[in-house]
């Protein structure tokens, strides 16, 4: 249903959504994960992350897709409630 994507949460939908979303940023392994994941969300891209923390950009990509699956995969469980 396109009009469902479009809806704005409610307040308490809004609130599990951030709860899903902190979830997947604790399930990251390591502290530098976390933190390229919340440089992203900040809105730098692979090449800046990667320069900013000295890390390759294959590792930053790699961190990325982890935390993209697992977020997916919670946020369908979310949906399927």
């Amino acid at each position: 249903n396109p009009a469902a994507i479009t809806e704005e949460p409610s307040p308490e939908e809004a609130t599990e959504l951030e709860e899903v979303l902190e979830a997947a940023l604790t399930n990251l392994k390591l502290p530098i994960h976390r933190e390229m994941v919340e440089l992203r969300l900040e809105g730098l891209d692979v090449p800046e992350i990667a320069a900013k923390i000295g890390r390759a950009e294959r590792s930053v990509r790699r961190v990325m897709k982890q935390f993209h699956d697992d977020l997916e995969n919670r946020l369908r469980a979310f949906d399927a409630k």
